[in-house]
């Protein structure tokens, strides 16, 4: 599946880590609560794994958007998110296979700063050629392709020579903004609808096939 591309680029949450749920049903109805709204666990998966996380504050916890994201990035600090994070059971010996058949490998994440370096740190040294945090490196948030388009003249690679991972229709929509092929992976964890034509795995061993 990857043989084609040089560039092997990936998403970093729900991708390559995972946050455990109780760490979410925790943190968002406490910061919820506090700004006087309501939550369902159905609302918590939604702010977390799909698009327009703003709109889903404001309709479905019926919050303001900013206070909420002032407060949230407040809690959610790397030291209360690092015993709360588990790298997927493949994803080292997957990354090491990767660079070991010469390929460029890139993080494009919507995390901040700091939880992108606690998580990364967290991969056991592997190699990696470019990290972009979007927000936190002064880039739109994803789907916009400012930050491919930055992260492809860096390292000097094509669109059409980069495959793009993650877990989200966010993601898919990133990767066809910057002309990018994708791979979704899917690790049950939440449901994805996403348009015709694009590949889903169920665990990054499933790349070399």
């Amino acid at each position: 599946m990857i043989t084609p591309y040089k560039h092997i680029s990936f998403d970093l949450d729900g991708t390559l880590v995972h946050t455990t749920e109780s760490y979410l049903t925790t943190l968002v109805p406490k910061v919820v609560e506090s700004l006087g709204g309501t939550w369902k666990d159905a609302t918590i998966k939604k702010f977390w794994f799909e698009t327009n996380r703003s709109q889903t504050i404001k309709d479905c916890f019926g919050v303001d958007p900013e206070t909420f994201w002032k407060i949230f990035n407040e809690e959610d600090v790397p030291e209360s998110r690092k015993n709360n994070t588990r790298v997927y059971p493949e994803c080292v010996s997957v990354l090491k296979r990767i660079k070991a058949l010469g390929k460029t490998i890139s993080i494009l994440t919507g995390s901040p700063r700091g939880l992108a370096e606690m998580e990364i740190a967290l991969l056991q040294d592997v190699s990696l050629d470019h990290v972009c945090p979007i927000t936190d490196s002064g880039f739109e948030s994803k789907p916009d392709p400012g930050s491919m388009h930055h992260a492809l003249r860096t390292l000097g690679h094509a669109p059409e020579d980069t495959l793009y991972i993650g877990n989200g229709a966010e993601d898919a929509l990133f990767a066809e903004a910057a002309g990018c092929d994708f791979v979704l992976v899917d690790r049950g964890e939440h449901e994805v609808t996403l348009a015709s034509g694009h590949q889903r795995i169920h665990s990054l061993e499933e790349l070399f096939a």
